[in-house]
């Protein structure tokens, strides 16, 4: 039960949507029976020495990206589940690629982004413990088990992509910007991406040299975007107070929500957030941007003026 209220982001635009969340109460061992199909018990001392931080980013309309940060002392082995509700599913171990086989219907496939020490395994009516299986109707299935042994802190990151038809081109690449941010690189067929997320507050992301665009940021998340199919950029930067490129810089007067897309020599921002955005000291404009909540505003030569809502 909850006793105050959860301080954890969630939020919402054009772009994506993202959410997070922090289980730190610790983990304990559970005894279970072939009957019952449940746990009975905990058993054994409960171990604190790990938080388990998840962060979740759907990029509208096509696909997620689960986020998964380990942190804590001592060495464990960590494990993250995914149950697909599919009578199989195909696994690559080399790739660490796993996709569903539903006859005649929709699929999801399983792409593991950061592979350090990573292995993976599929689990079907699995009897102690209890794993691969449907509660309540017991019926069988496909349960994804993503492993690492290693020391603290750990972390994964999967690609869940639904589709039908074909199975979608996939690649990604973890990039380096520090023990303090984690980031990642991806390209489909119908986009590249790139995701930054900061581990605490007061760190700088910077995407730089080969990026879809370039820039640095205090924000928590940036989320940058490039669809084949367009010559536009768009990025996503949540929790921001300053940023930097070279067609755009500011600093708002607090840690805010931001759109901005670059289409060509001009410059679109969007406020997703319910509060009023003041941007101080923007460039190329020299004054102070105000924009309302979920107002469009274009950025050229001649000014600031009032936009029209356009989709990624």
């Amino acid at each position: 039960m909850a006793r105050k209220p959860n301080t954890q982001p969630w939020v919402t635009s054009p772009l994506i949507d993202f959410a997070a969340g922090v289980y730190d109460c610790g983990y304990q061992k559970l005894d279970y029976t072939e009957k019952s199909y449940r746990p009975i018990k905990a058993v054994g001392e409960r171990d604190m020495s790990i938080i388990h931080k998840r962060n979740v980013i759907f990029l509208k309309p096509y696909y997620y990206v689960v986020a998964d940060f380990l942190q804590g002392r001592g060495t464990h082995t960590f494990d993250a589940y995914f149950h697909l509700d599919a009578p199989v599913a195909t696994l690559n171990k080399k790739l660490n690629e796993v996709n569903s086989m539903n006859k005649e219907d929709a699929q999801i496939s399983l792409w593991a982004i950061d592979q350090k020490n990573l292995t993976t395994k599929s689990v079907i009516g699995q009897m102690n413990p209890i794993l691969g299986w449907i509660p309540r109707i017991n019926r069988k299935i496909p349960t994804i088990v993503f492993t690492k042994n290693q020391e603290a802190p750990a972390s994964f990151a999967t690609l869940l992509y639904p589709y039908q038809g074909s199975l979608p081109n996939v690649k990604t690449t973890m990039l380096n910007m520090g023990d303090d941010v984690w980031a990642c690189s991806g390209e489909t067929d119908v986009e590249n991406f790139e995701i930054a997320i900061a581990k605490e507050s007061a760190t700088t992301i910077s995407f730089q040299d080969k990026s879809i665009t370039k820039f640095t940021t205090d924000a928590l998340l940036a989320v940058s975007r490039h669809k084949k199919s367009s010559s536009d950029t768009w990025t996503e930067l949540y929790y921001v107070s300053s940023f930097s490129s070279n067609q755009l810089s500011f600093r708002s007067e607090a840690n805010t929500q931001l759109v901005i897309i670059h289409q060509g020599d001009k410059l679109i921002l969007f406020n997703p957030s319910d509060d009023l955005i003041k941007l101080n000291k923007a460039f190329p404009s020299d004054k102070t941007i105000e924009i309302k909540p979920r107002q469009w505003v274009e950025i050229t030569q001649e000014g600031v003026s009032v936009g029209v809502p356009i989709e990624f």
